[in-house]
């Protein structure tokens, strides 16, 4: 019924029940809520599980990452910044990174000394400029990986992530925070890490019937997290609809928890309705108090209802972020599902202003003709327009919906709507080559589950050579060669060559440059000092004694970095072995990290103890060096082994070391001059001088 032909008592009813707040009215709603196109993303602070910890006085600082995937094969960004004010910074930040999956990290860290801790099995770096890397124990739990950081020094902090697709991480002192790290559920991590989970916000959308116009309304819905401690938070909502006419008529709903104001930034003016206080971003300084709105989704629809909204075009349910994004089309135009009076449900439709469909592809009760289909190329919309729009082939119609009271109306051009077929990530693809570096053999091993995962076929796998193909085992792609064959290319001991792809997505190969370390021609020595000067090597040590390690390479590389894994003092099957260096760091206090040598020798120290039951008289001291490559992620590992004689203080025929030779040396040259001075002395007071003659 048309309202201007209502009663007027009728009419101001209706008028003045427009005006009321609609929470009882948002019950009977009818709206069924189904996915759109529209694309919503966040930025929040709060975690499954994290701490953060204060630790203003640290050298080091150390910050933990869980990266948790259910993908394959993901591509993580990791920024690390530090505040631009003024302050005390520590000399050196370790950044442990520990995926379940394969990641392939981008991280930038402007002018913060980090070394970054990571297994290469997992992560795939490629290593930047003034990032140190560090391979990770092969731990098996996570407590391990969290005891083995506390080695390294204090925990500022941990967060465990799901499926992220960047991370920010600021070396900022978290004010308020304990002096120490305990993990919690359902963590806030505040400004320390802020984070963009992968996958998209679920959106949804409806039609409100009954409402005529295109008024059309975006309703963001914040969840309170439960059994936390609320903090009052302003979260940045940022609108951008799609309309090349003009401004679109549209209203944004905003419902949070009362402790979230908002600073809203839109590229198109708009109606806003939200609750708390909000404030627009081109005037920040002016906070306008919102209202009370409902706080169920049925009670939100019907707001959008009271408030003249045709069409839902986008509502989403988040939990409290800092950062929401919204992009969707609009100009009246929505791809909703939605009942179609002629042919029932169709979805998804495209819905026009005046709330009409049109469907891909179907024709009315028109007699029916062979229609051929459409071809590989070219537009499929094109094929719909010439085969089935109306006049055209025999009357056929496109699926068009006759309003309740009027004749056939026409609609916008049908859309393709076949999603498109999902192309291959080789940016991925080429992460995942990493070679293996054996003797003399460089080797090259790609798993044909995670090449499917990123939809790439690969037709061939080469080196520089083509005459070197990879061979087609059962579940995976072997490339492989020795360092004289297949275009290998030596130069100070590093190892060069270049990985070839075709695939059958792409006309142009893709290829990667890849390198292996070869250590012929290097020679390792270990040695044992018994001073801080290490001047001269020893092969006996006392019990009791400090003795004090140096591991070097010959000739020295400047692209080569030394690293020590670990060291222990084997004393023989009657004895306990002792551990010296375990993954890196210093087990117990009596070892202690030095100063690297002139040369970048690496260096230690260690004290033995003087009581041992029994007496050991000879061990072994044994370390696993890694050879790494200081601008990519490379690695070799040998174990170099030195035999010592060991003697107790308490054994009269024990052999003696050099201090001590030089020491009884230096007593006996003592002693003998004064036992020369005091016999002189003596001789000259007591010696009876002759009697001149009378």
């Amino acid at each position: 019924m048309d309202r201007g032909r209502l009663p007027p008592v009728v009419a101001l009813l209706l008028a003045v029940s427009s005006l009321t707040p609609a929470t009882g009215l948002a019950e009977t709603v009818h709206c069924d809520l189904q996915p759109v196109d529209a694309e919503v993303t966040y930025i929040t602070s709060w975690v499954p599980e994290g701490c953060v910890a204060q630790v203003p006085n640290a050298t080091l600082q150390v910050h933990i990452l869980f990266v948790e995937s259910s993908r394959e094969v993901s591509q993580v960004e990791l920024t690390i910044q530090k505040s631009k004010q003024n302050g005390t910074w520590p000399r050196e930040v370790l950044l442990i990174l520990s995926a379940n999956k394969n990641v392939l990290l981008r991280l930038q860290a402007p002018g913060i000394p980090l070394n970054l801790a990571f297994d290469p099995k997992m992560v795939i770096f490629q290593g930047h400029p003034g990032i140190n890397t560090t391979q990770l124990p092969p731990f098996t739990t996570r407590n391990q990986l969290l005891d083995w950081a506390e080695t390294k020094g204090p925990t500022a902090s941990i967060a465990e992530l799901t499926d992220p697709q960047s991370i920010l991480l600021r070396l900022d002192q978290a004010p308020g925070a304990p002096s120490s790290c305990s993990l919690e559920l359902l963590m806030d991590m505040g400004h320390t890490l802020e984070w963009r989970p992968l996958t998209r916000a679920p959106v949804r959308g409806c039609r409100l019937e009954g409402v005529p116009g295109h008024k059309e309304a975006h309703i963001l819905r914040v969840l309170p997290h439960v059994g936390t401690e609320a903090r009052p938070r302003t979260v940045t909502v940022k609108v951008e609809l799609s309309c090349a006419s003009g401004d679109p008529d549209a209203i944004l709903i905003l419902q949070g928890p009362p402790y979230v104001s908002w600073l809203i930034d839109s590229n198109h003016n708009m109606q806003i309705w939200t609750t708390g206080e909000y404030s627009i971003k081109i005037f920040p300084e002016k906070n306008i108090h919102g209202f009370v709105l409902p706080d169920t989704p049925q009670g939100l629809l019907g707001e959008a209802r009271r408030l003249n909204a045709s069409v839902v075009a986008s509502f989403v349910e988040l939990p409290v972020a800092n950062v929401v994004s919204l992009q969707a089309h609009s100009c009246g135009e929505h791809r909703l599902p939605f009942p179609c009076p002629l042919l029932g449900s169709v979805a998804p439709g495209r819905l026009s202003a005046t709330g009409h469909c049109v469907s891909r592809a179907v024709m009315s009760a028109a007699p029916r003709r062979h229609l051929p289909g459409p071809p590989h190329e070219g537009s499929e919309s094109s094929w719909v327009r010439k085969h089935l729009v109306p006049g055209t082939q025999g009357g056929l119609t496109a699926g068009l919906c006759r309003p309740a009271g009027g004749g056939l109306q026409t609609s916008p051009a049908p859309v393709q709507t076949t999603p498109p077929k999902e192309s291959c990530n080789q940016e991925l693809l080429l992460s995942l080559i990493q070679p293996k570096c054996s003797e003399g053999i460089m080797t090259l091993v790609l798993k044909k589950d995670l090449i499917s995962t990123l939809q790439c076929t690969i037709t061939s796998l080469t080196f520089w050579d083509p005459s070197c193909q990879a061979e087609d085992r059962d579940d995976q792609f072997v490339l492989r060669s020795p360092y004289s064959s297949c275009g290998m290319k030596v130069k100070e001991n590093v190892v060069n060559n270049e990985v070839i792809i075709n695939l059958l997505s792409s006309s142009s190969p893709q290829r990667k440059k890849v390198h292996c370390i070869s250590t012929e021609g290097l020679h390792f020595q270990l040695g044992l000092f018994l001073s801080p000067h290490f001047l001269q090597a020893s092969s006996t040590i006392e019990l009791g004694q400090q003795g004090f390690v140096q591991v070097s390479m010959s000739p020295s590389i400047p692209e080569l970095m030394l690293q020590l894994d670990s060291c222990n003092l084997d004393l023989g099957p009657d004895a306990d072995t002792v551990e010296l260096i375990q993954s890196q760091a210093p087990k117990g206090s009596c070892v202690s990290l030095l100063s690297p040598g002139p040369g970048g020798d690496v260096r230690f120290s260690f004290l033995l103890r003087g009581y041992m039951v029994p007496t050991p008289t000879t061990g072994t001291l044994s370390c696993t060096i890694a050879l790494r490559q200081k601008t990519w992620s490379l690695e070799v590992h040998r174990t170099i082994s030195m035999r010592l004689n060991i003697v107790s203080p308490g054994l009269p025929d024990k052999g003696l070391v050099l201090p001590a030779v030089l020491g009884i040396t230096f007593g006996a040259f003592l002693i003998g001059a004064l036992l020369t001075a005091a016999l002189w002395y003596i001789y000259s007071h007591t010696r009876e001088y002759p009697r001149p003659p009378p």
